[in-house]
């Protein structure tokens, strides 16, 4: 890309690291859904953000960083996830690709925070219990094995419960988003 005097032109830091930090929660659901460790997925965004700033230069313009930063998190996920034995191995590559297909077309459709607004709308649904149990899971990032300790349980009832308000979530906000667009239909 050139500018109006004929040099070339990049994304400077400071957009850079604007455009990152208005993604940083789609960026870091995106790597958590890779590594599948909160932790580890908040240390892959940070390799992320050293990398882009370091290499922010070569970027040409501020519609191919997002792309960019994706494709990035991606190759940082599966390197994390190949060097650290207490990460799950990575994941098939056509899941992977079928993952950024997704992730794509719902960013492309800004469908993202609409879906999180549903979620947390049916969050505010839950029992005190309820709640407790998913703030701790993936909040807290404890496993069942974890939750079940801590909670003085049988982990079985723990996988049940969670399995219970997994399903119980999804319903919500499937009706939720089914609402809204008929709102919008209506509108």
């Amino acid at each position: 890309m050139f500018g109006a005097d004929g040099e070339s032109m990049s994304v400077d830091k400071e957009t850079a690291v604007r455009m990152v930090m208005g993604s940083r929660a789609k960026l870091l659901g995106y790597i958590s859904t890779i590594v599948r460790d909160h932790a580890a997925a908040e240390d892959v965004l940070q390799e992320v953000v050293v990398i882009l700033l370091r290499k922010c230069d070569q970027i040409e313009s501020c519609d191919t960083i997002m792309p960019w930063l994706y494709t990035t998190a991606r190759l940082e996920s599966l390197s994390a996830c190949r060097k650290t034995k207490r990460l799950p191995q990575p994941m098939d590559e056509s899941i992977l690709d079928l993952l950024d297909e997704n992730w794509i077309a719902a960013e492309a459709t800004d469908e993202i925070p609409v879906r999180i607004d549903a979620l947390r709308v049916c969050m505010d649904t839950l029992n005190g219990h309820n709640r407790q149990l998913i703030e701790l899971r993936y909040g807290g990032n404890l496993s069942g094995k974890d939750l079940a300790k801590r909670l003085n349980k049988p982990l079985n009832t723990i996988y049940v419960a969670l399995a219970r308000i997994h399903k119980a979530l999804g319903v919500c906000v499937r009706s939720t988003l089914e609402r809204q667009m008929e709102n919008s239909a209506n509108a």
